[in-house]
Protein backbone atom coordinates (compact mmCIF):
# COMPACT_ATOMS: atom_id res chain seq x y z
CA UNK A 1 0.00 0.00 0.00
CA UNK A 2 1.74 3.20 -0.91
CA UNK A 3 -0.54 6.88 0.02
CA UNK A 4 -2.43 8.35 -2.93
CA UNK A 5 -5.00 5.27 -3.33
CA UNK A 6 -6.91 4.85 -0.59
CA UNK A 7 -9.91 3.84 -2.94
CA UNK A 8 -8.49 1.15 -4.56
CA UNK A 9 -7.44 -0.23 -1.65
CA UNK A 10 -10.64 0.18 0.17
CA UNK A 11 -12.25 -2.02 -2.61
CA UNK A 12 -9.33 -4.48 -2.89
CA UNK A 13 -10.27 -4.63 1.22
CA UNK A 14 -13.69 -5.29 0.39
CA UNK A 15 -13.09 -7.68 -1.88
CA UNK A 16 -10.75 -9.70 0.87
CA UNK A 17 -7.51 -8.83 -0.31
CA UNK A 18 -4.84 -8.85 2.60
CA UNK A 19 -3.18 -5.46 2.92
CA UNK A 20 0.29 -4.46 3.52
CA UNK A 21 1.26 -1.24 4.57
CA UNK A 22 5.07 -0.70 3.54
CA UNK A 23 5.90 2.88 3.03
CA UNK A 24 9.29 5.37 2.51
CA UNK A 25 10.75 7.44 5.46
CA UNK A 26 8.95 10.37 5.92
CA UNK A 27 9.88 13.93 8.09
CA UNK A 28 6.44 14.10 9.06
CA UNK A 29 5.52 10.13 9.17
CA UNK A 30 2.79 10.17 11.61
CA UNK A 31 -0.66 7.78 12.51
CA UNK A 32 -3.13 10.32 11.99
CA UNK A 33 -1.62 11.65 8.39
CA UNK A 34 -1.90 7.83 7.38
CA UNK A 35 -4.66 6.54 9.72
CA UNK A 36 -6.99 5.27 6.96
CA UNK A 37 -4.42 3.31 5.73
CA UNK A 38 -3.38 1.96 9.31
CA UNK A 39 -7.21 1.13 9.25
CA UNK A 40 -7.28 -0.65 6.33
CA UNK A 41 -4.07 -2.52 6.13
CA UNK A 42 -3.64 -6.11 7.41
CA UNK A 43 0.32 -5.91 8.44
CA UNK A 44 2.24 -2.78 8.86
CA UNK A 45 6.21 -3.23 8.08
CA UNK A 46 8.11 -0.50 9.37
CA UNK A 47 11.65 -0.65 9.74
CA UNK A 48 13.27 0.15 13.30
CA UNK A 49 14.00 4.27 12.28
CA UNK A 50 10.26 4.04 11.23
CA UNK A 51 8.52 2.27 14.11
CA UNK A 52 10.14 4.39 16.55
CA UNK A 53 9.67 7.58 15.08
CA UNK A 54 6.16 6.70 14.70
CA UNK A 55 5.21 5.46 18.00
CA UNK A 56 7.60 8.28 19.88
CA UNK A 57 9.14 5.57 21.60
CA UNK A 58 13.23 4.86 21.76
CA UNK A 59 12.98 0.89 21.99
CA UNK A 60 12.33 -1.45 19.88
CA UNK A 61 10.20 -3.41 22.06
CA UNK A 62 8.01 -0.32 23.24
CA UNK A 63 7.47 0.32 19.75
CA UNK A 64 6.43 -2.96 18.95
CA UNK A 65 3.72 -2.92 21.42
CA UNK A 66 2.13 0.53 20.57
CA UNK A 67 2.04 -1.39 17.03
CA UNK A 68 0.66 -4.29 18.56
CA UNK A 69 -2.63 -1.66 19.38
CA UNK A 70 -2.98 -1.01 15.97
CA UNK A 71 -2.39 -4.72 14.03
CA UNK A 72 -3.23 -8.20 15.60
CA UNK A 73 0.37 -9.39 13.93
CA UNK A 74 2.72 -6.41 14.65
CA UNK A 75 5.92 -6.13 12.82
CA UNK A 76 9.29 -4.32 13.47
CA UNK A 77 12.36 -4.94 11.38
CA UNK A 78 15.75 -4.91 13.04
CA UNK A 79 18.29 -4.89 9.78
CA UNK A 80 20.70 -7.45 10.87
CA UNK A 81 19.50 -8.22 13.78
CA UNK A 82 16.24 -9.82 12.05
CA UNK A 83 12.73 -8.85 13.09
CA UNK A 84 10.59 -8.53 16.11
CA UNK A 85 7.25 -9.58 15.89
CA UNK A 86 3.70 -10.00 18.33
CA UNK A 87 1.27 -12.21 17.49
CA UNK A 88 -1.39 -14.28 19.51
CA UNK A 89 1.03 -16.26 21.19
CA UNK A 90 3.56 -13.74 22.29
CA UNK A 91 6.49 -11.68 21.11
CA UNK A 92 8.90 -13.57 19.38
CA UNK A 93 12.64 -12.43 17.69
CA UNK A 94 12.89 -13.95 14.24
CA UNK A 95 16.34 -14.52 13.35
CA UNK A 96 18.48 -12.53 10.72
CA UNK A 97 20.45 -15.23 8.36
CA UNK A 98 24.01 -15.08 9.44
CA UNK A 99 25.82 -16.38 6.83
CA UNK A 100 24.66 -13.61 4.44
CA UNK A 101 27.11 -10.77 4.55
CA UNK A 102 25.87 -6.99 3.54
CA UNK A 103 27.30 -4.96 1.29
CA UNK A 104 24.64 -2.97 0.27
CA UNK A 105 20.84 -2.68 1.50
CA UNK A 106 19.70 -1.40 -1.18
CA UNK A 107 15.84 -3.17 -2.20
CA UNK A 108 16.60 -5.22 0.84
CA UNK A 109 12.82 -4.16 2.07
CA UNK A 110 11.37 -5.09 -1.23
CA UNK A 111 12.92 -8.10 -0.68
CA UNK A 112 11.62 -8.88 2.71
CA UNK A 113 8.13 -8.44 0.92
CA UNK A 114 8.51 -10.59 -1.66
CA UNK A 115 9.43 -13.70 1.26
CA UNK A 116 6.46 -12.28 3.26
CA UNK A 117 4.02 -11.98 0.60
CA UNK A 118 5.43 -15.82 -0.43
CA UNK A 119 4.83 -16.72 3.26
CA UNK A 120 1.01 -15.34 3.54
CA UNK A 121 0.25 -16.30 -0.21
CA UNK A 122 1.28 -20.15 0.61
CA UNK A 123 -0.51 -19.67 3.78
CA UNK A 124 2.67 -20.29 6.41
CA UNK A 125 2.38 -19.30 9.57
CA UNK A 126 3.30 -15.59 10.92
CA UNK A 127 6.47 -16.37 12.22
CA UNK A 128 7.45 -18.56 9.01
CA UNK A 129 6.68 -16.04 6.59
CA UNK A 130 8.55 -13.48 8.51
CA UNK A 131 11.68 -15.84 8.07
CA UNK A 132 11.09 -15.60 4.53
CA UNK A 133 10.97 -12.07 4.53
CA UNK A 134 14.11 -12.36 6.22
CA UNK A 135 15.68 -14.90 4.48
CA UNK A 136 14.71 -12.64 1.22
CA UNK A 137 15.77 -9.28 2.54
CA UNK A 138 18.68 -10.80 3.58
CA UNK A 139 20.25 -12.82 0.50
CA UNK A 140 19.63 -9.13 -1.03
CA UNK A 141 21.84 -7.38 0.89
CA UNK A 142 24.69 -9.56 -0.57
CA UNK A 143 25.08 -8.37 -3.59
CA UNK A 144 25.23 -4.37 -4.75
CA UNK A 145 21.98 -3.10 -5.84
CA UNK A 146 18.67 -3.90 -6.15
CA UNK A 147 17.95 -7.57 -7.11
CA UNK A 148 21.29 -8.66 -7.51
CA UNK A 149 21.18 -11.75 -5.55
CA UNK A 150 17.92 -13.96 -5.13
CA UNK A 151 16.64 -17.02 -4.35
CA UNK A 152 15.28 -19.97 -6.30
CA UNK A 153 12.05 -21.25 -4.30
CA UNK A 154 13.62 -24.51 -3.44
CA UNK A 155 16.88 -22.34 -1.79
CA UNK A 156 14.23 -20.30 0.25
CA UNK A 157 12.50 -23.14 2.07
CA UNK A 158 15.93 -25.06 2.13
CA UNK A 159 17.40 -21.60 4.23
CA UNK A 160 13.74 -21.98 6.09
CA UNK A 161 14.63 -25.08 7.66
CA UNK A 162 17.91 -24.42 8.89
CA UNK A 163 16.49 -21.06 10.76
CA UNK A 164 12.87 -22.10 11.47
CA UNK A 165 13.93 -23.51 15.22
CA UNK A 166 16.45 -19.81 15.71
CA UNK A 167 12.94 -18.31 16.26
CA UNK A 168 13.19 -17.13 19.80
CA UNK A 169 9.79 -16.31 22.40
CA UNK A 170 10.80 -12.59 24.20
Amino acid sequence: MQPGYLEVYQRLKQEGTVLILDMGWEDDLSYNKYRDYFDLADFYTPNLKEALYLTGTSQPLDALKILSGWFSKAIVKLGDQGCLIQDDDGIWLVPHIKEFQSVDATGAGDAFLSGFIYGLHHQADFRTAILYGNIMGGMAVTKVGCLSASLTEDELLSYASRYIDLIQKQ
